[in-house]
């Protein structure tokens, strides 16, 4: 799952938030992708992994987590889950590259 919300974010809207896709579909997802720490865009992480129970791991860079454990204070059942990207250089998750 790739964190790109746009303005249209959960955390803008509590009341259209429905993970109801994501619980059905939970075995389907590999990782968690953050592509920045803006709150539009990790805001709902925290929501997401406790009502999914998730155990993937979350792809981030390193000032992405850095931010958001300062903003946040992950917990370490999260804080755990991180894999710092490193510049220039691929990654391949399923059939996915990013």
């Amino acid at each position: 799952m790739l964190f790109a919300v746009g303005e249209s974010a959960p955390f803008l809207a509590p009341e259209i938030t429905d993970y109801n896709y994501l619980i059905k579909n939970k075995s389907k997802l590999k990782a968690v992708i953050l592509n920045n720490a803006l709150p539009k865009n990790c805001a709902s992480l925290f929501e997401i992994y406790q009502k999914l129970t998730c155990s993937v791991p979350i792809y981030a860079s390193q000032p992405t987590f850095l931010i958001l454990d300062h903003l946040f204070c992950l917990p370490d059942k999260i804080k755990n889950k991180f894999i710092i990207l490193e510049p220039k250089k691929f990654l391949k998750i399923g059939n996915f590259y990013l």
